[in-house]
């Protein structure tokens, strides 16, 4: 266990000058920002502080070397925590995480895994505990708090806080030494996706093969996403054909999206997912940013906006519905690595959903995020002109729950969180609610799902 007593590398973005490529894409990288290396392994985001955590992996540009680390971003201010203020000694991150105490879980290629909490860093490796191996691909946490770490050439570890357990071709089944994610959903099956043999599921006692179809064959599962009610997607790639996957599981079925109907080639690969407070899909691809709404896809690439590159690779939603990812370059760049980028169809907001320069045209309320939630969610609105608004939670029976907003406010974007059982706020039982938004004549109501 080591604690943080050396200075912290601290930045203020308004140093450098991130690019705006346009009000929907922000672009960061080593030459604009205080970012380490333009390698982007994992992002993060911590909705109780509003604040984006980035993991940076190794560059090699040429013959030289340019190293990486942990990044915190406030919006305003970059704090970079690295091998000279910070026990990461090979300045490297393969894989963020948060648990619900709000410590920041750090998976490292060659040094296990760390906690942090903001003060304190704790160190677990196989020096200290019985991890089998230090090379720690990908660290989760489930609805238990407890940590599932995909250990390289191993399999799974779960890390209760005291206890630890260990799946693998052992006592679990064949093909579990590579798995580039595990993830649980709201009903706490953890889900399991291998680099070579497909997707699996875990319910506390038995492992199964999961999926129909394309997910059957040799496929690499990549990336993993809970939509608004809770139902997991999927996607994954086909090995040696390069055929990307969209799978959805819905009510014990499985429906897989085979975007080559939509009039797309389909010889490319699915790198990532995530998915919006709107339920929009995001894919993160080889030949840029897919989203599907269930009816349709579109495609966002240099061709058709700023973008340097089209190579999405990690990726996340924040609060204020911006997609952030990593981006790559494709060969002979020096360096393969390309920095960050923001993404919001509406327009980028980082630092405030106040400081949304552009002219609003429209009322709108937006799905709450996360959906579904417990015990806390964020709904966001616009409002195009002044007026009185009230917006306030109801019932299945239309009864009144609570009544969030209900003053006069100016033209803007507006957002509020709301916990049950804290600051007044009622504690009521897990269900389907109401909220509705009333601004001038414009009235407009969706629904969330508690579950507890």
């Amino acid at each position: 266990m080591f604690r943080l007593i050396t200075f912290i590398l601290l930045f203020n973005s308004g140093l450098f000058a991130q690019t705006i490529l346009s009000k929907n894409w922000h672009y960061y990288n080593r030459d604009n920002s205080p970012l380490p290396s333009n390698h982007i392994t994992s992002i993060l985001f911590d909705w109780n502080n509003n604040i984006y955590w980035i993991g940076c992996g190794w560059e090699f540009p040429g013959n030289d070397t340019i190293r990486g680390g942990l990044v915190k971003f406030d919006g305003t201010n970059f704090t970079i925590f690295n091998s000279s203020n910070s026990p990461i000694q090979n300045d490297a991150v393969t894989y963020l995480a948060i648990d619900n105490q709000n410590r920041i879980l750090i998976a490292n290629y060659g040094e296990g895994f760390y906690r942090y909490d903001g003060i304190k860093w704790e160190i677990f490796n196989s020096l200290n505990s019985p991890l089998p191996s230090n090379d720690v691909q990908y660290v989760s946490v489930d609805k238990n708090n407890n940590i599932w770490l995909a250990v390289f050439d191993f399999g799974a570890v779960k890390f209760d806080g005291i206890n630890w357990l260990f799946y693998n071709y052992n006592n679990s089944f064949n093909g579990i030494e590579d798995l580039n994610f595990i993830e649980s959903d709201n009903s706490n099956i953890i889900w399991l996706g291998s680099e070579y043999n497909g997707l699996f599921s875990f319910d506390g006692t038995l492992f199964n093969r999961r999926g129909e179809g394309p997910l059957l064959d040799s496929t690499s599962m990549t990336s993993f996403a809970l939509d608004s009610v809770g139902n997991p997607w999927f996607t994954g790639n086909i090995l040696f054909v390069g055929h990307g996957i969209l799978s959805h599981f819905i009510n014990q079925s499985w429906i897989n999206y085979n975007i080559a109907s939509y009039g797309y080639n389909t010889r490319f690969s699915y790198n990532t997912l995530t998915i919006d407070r709107n339920n929009n899909k995001f894919i993160g691809s080889a030949i840029g940013l897919f989203k599907f709404d269930d009816y349709s896809w579109t495609l966002f690439s240099s061709d058709n906006s700023p973008i340097p590159f089209n190579i999405f690779t990690v990726g996340i939603t924040d609060s204020r519905n911006n997609k952030i990812y990593g981006l790559r370059a494709p060969s002979p760049h020096p360096t393969g690595y390309a920095g960050l980028v923001f993404f919001n169809e509406d327009s980028v907001v980082i630092t405030s959903v106040d400081d949304n320069i552009v002219e609003l045209k429209d009322f709108k309320l937006y799905q709450n995020y996360p959906n579904p939630f417990n015990p806390s969610t964020k709904i966001s609105w616009q409002s195009p002109v002044s007026g009185w608004q009230s917006l306030k939670i109801y019932d299945v029976l239309g009864n009144e729950v609570v009544t969030l907003v209900d003053e006069f406010k100016p033209a803007g974007k507006y957002e509020v969180k709301f916990t049950i059982g804290q600051n007044s706020r009622p504690d009521i039982p897990s269900g389907i609610y109401i909220y509705k938004l009333r601004a001038g004549e414009f009235v407009s109501s969706k629904k969330m799902l508690l579950i507890k």
